[in-house]
């Protein structure tokens, strides 16, 4: 497949995009086929109906797989940092358990991201949640170890889960670039709305659980959860054809692109700043308010919802609009919800606040879930930029395992310099003034990415003019 077929001179920033086959076609039936522009002219439950049923399939499949992520991951945050604490472990020590997730996740989405083909993708993506599954079930049953043993054994357990849940998100991206074309953007925002609902739940359930049965209950639920939507996932995913030769290079070679290189760096920063969060916010809210688990998760719902609520719309104009300056509007807007949630020393003195205001934190909540999708959702066009620009030769679910391994890999490596870049940061500078250096890295972003608008749309004017000849 020419990468240049795939190119639209009038968009700065272009849409992922492969033709719909004729086997697909055949295999649900002619009349199934959508029809093109569904999405833009009737919403987004029109544009699920005209889904053929192997694209439906997929669609639950991605779903399952993000429950399962939320069920493993989010359920345990608002407990897990406060039993680490109690356990005896350093802020630092229970950064680098969280970023030990990530920290394997870099090495799976370049692995992945270069042998989806031949390994097969749905094979990748159930090994991968099986892989996520066992290592919840052994988090559960560390409680009595010792201080040093916990802290060894949970380091070693994420670091599981972390590999198993990249590589299953690698390949499941990488068949949804694939089937949907210039639609995934939509779809994975679609999906990132239903399993907001799971995030949301997550946390108070776990939090709830905790409260009443202590720490290994959360597990034991949890783990059961997870077996379940692994078995729908496995009955609901198409079986897809393995292609034999692998990519002809890894996720990491397009940072060698602009675009690949600015894509990395959005997606790295925002999950940085949000993994950041997760990890230290629940002792900030304990310390600054007295919260309990179950108090912290519920805080969390106004974030989740806000997210939920928009993140579909900001996808539907992405594809829209595609020189529309969402990837700004969310930059900016994430640096002023980081400028709040400490607040910062600036804003203290402005406002002659001497501590937090625990309606400041829901304020926070709101703005950075509302501007979170705004700022992600160009980054996958971003990546795809970065591809063609190299004119790579691969094509077909090799060129989207390189795609989603750039983007997967970004989120790793954003997520693990949270907890531990950002645990190092908090204590030379504290809780508050961290997240105002945050901000400030957001405005930075925010120029960056407007530079690689600006170059794109230069260099698609040039290619225009060259195909034109």
């Amino acid at each position: 497949m020419d990468t240049d077929e795939t190119f639209d001179p009038c968009n700065s920033y272009q849409s992922i995009s492969v033709p719909i086959t004729d086997e697909e076609t055949h295999a649900t039936g002619p009349s199934e086929k959508p029809e093109d522009g569904a999405s833009n002219t009737t919403g987004f439950i029109s544009m699920f109906r005209s889904f053929t049923s192997r694209q439906r399939n997929f669609f639950v499949s991605l779903l399952l797989l993000s429950l399962v992520d939320a069920v493993g991951f989010s359920s345990i945050t608002p407990f897990f940092a406060l039993v680490a604490t109690s356990k005896g472990l350093t802020e630092l020590q229970t950064g680098i358990i969280f970023s030990a997730y990530s920290a394997a996740g870099i090495v799976s989405a370049i692995i992945i991201g270069s042998w989806v083909g031949k390994l097969g993708a749905k094979f990748c993506v159930i090994s991968g949640m099986v892989w996520s599954i066992t290592s919840t079930a052994c988090l559960g049953i560390l409680l009595n170890t010792s201080p040093e043993s916990f802290f060894y054994l949970s380091v070693i357990c994420r670091a599981y889960m972390g590999f198993g849940m990249n590589a299953s998100y690698t390949a499941m991206m990488a068949l949804i670039f694939q089937e949907f074309g210039n639609r995934s953007v939509t779809v994975i925002s679609m999906s990132e709305a239903l399993i907001a609902v799971g995030t949301m739940l997550g946390p108070v359930m776990g939090g709830g659980l905790y409260s009443v049965g202590g720490y290994v209950m959360p597990f034991i639920v949890l783990s059961v959860i997870q077996v379940l939507l692994t078995i729908g996932c496995y009955v609901s995913l198409p079986s897809h054809e393995v292609e034999r030769p692998a990519a002809s290079v890894p996720p990491i070679y397009l940072l060698l692109s602009f675009s690949g290189f600015v894509c990395f760096l959005v997606v790295a920063g925002t999950y940085m700043f949000n993994s950041f969060t997760i990890a230290f916010l629940p002792t900030f809210l304990n310390e600054q308010f007295d919260f309990n688990a179950l108090n912290i998760a519920v805080c969390g719902l106004v974030g989740s919802l806000s997210y939920s609520i928009l993140s579909p719309m900001w996808a539907y104009g992405t594809e829209k609009w595609p020189n529309a300056l969402i990837l700004e509007l969310g930059l900016s807007g994430l640096a002023i919800a980081y400028a709040l949630l400490g607040p910062t020393t600036i804003i203290k003195h402005l406002f002659g606040w001497s501590k937090q205001r625990v309606w400041l934190i829901y304020v926070h909540e709101i703005i950075a879930g509302c501007f979170f999708g705004a700022t992600l959702m160009q980054t996958f066009q971003l990546s795809e930029n970065g591809f063609t620009d190299l004119q790579l030769p691969d094509s077909d679910i090799t060129k989207y395992g390189l795609i989603s391994g750039l983007w997967n890999m970004a989120f790793a490596v954003g997520d693990i310099a949270g907890p531990s870049l950002g645990g190092l940061m908090m204590s030379k500078f504290g809780f508050e003034d961290t997240l105002g250096i945050f901000s400030i890295i957001l405005i930075v972003l925010f120029s960056t990415s407007n530079c690689a608008r600006t170059s794109n749309k230069e260099g698609g004017t040039e290619k225009s003019e060259r195909q034109c000849r």
